[in-house]
């Protein structure tokens, strides 16, 4: 199998689960069930409306986005980053986080981490001093509630330009689904 049919098959599978639910007894024993449904919790995570929802440095909107219009570029100094904060999502109920990383205009490779910010001011690299793949296309990361440390309330995610010296990377269509209690 190749490469686009793998993303395709992926990106099939993430449509399907969007529209799951489950149900689970509440009490074991009892009839009582509780239903559940897969929700997003990223806030403009195709960056269409620009930086809305993220808090940022020395991070722009650009062109050249995997989907949509728009995507943002990370740049040169090494504190460049994007975080989504206000999240409130246990980690036993992600399904997953995923994004779309290319390497940006100018400069040298670039290497590039993610940080799960948990309550309590903790936090744990999910990835680490990555290098950032081809300029050409774009790579799938993802993440399952197994890359996250388990029993935590996770209330952030950074992704972040991780090395000192030159490049940009791009970074685009970020989701973290969850199962969430209605």
């Amino acid at each position: 199998m190749g490469i686009e049919e793998e993303l395709k098959k992926q990106s099939r599978r993430a449509e399907r689960l969007e529209q799951k639910y489950e149900r689970k007894p509440k009490d074991p024993g009892t009839e009582e069930e509780t239903l559940k449904i897969l929700a997003e919790q990223i806030v403009n995570g195709g960056f269409e409306n620009g930086l809305s929802g993220w808090t940022y440095n020395f991070a722009e909107i650009v062109g050249g986005a995997r989907s949509g219009s728009y995507c943002v570029q990370l740049g040169i100094p090494p504190n460049s980053y994007i975080q989504q904060s206000d999240l409130d999502v246990k980690t036993d109920d992600i399904e997953f986080l995923r994004l779309w990383v290319r390497q940006g205009l100018g400069g040298s490779t670039a290497t590039f981490g993610i940080r799960a910010h948990y309550y309590g001011e903790e936090f744990e690299w999910i990835i680490d001093n990555e290098p950032v793949p081809s300029y050409e296309e774009w790579t799938l990361y993802t993440f399952t509630s197994a890359d996250f440390t388990p029993g935590k309330t996770l209330i952030g995610i950074e992704i972040y330009k991780r090395d000192s010296y030159g490049g940009y990377f791009k970074v685009d269509d970020v989701s973290l689904l969850s199962w969430i209690e209605i």
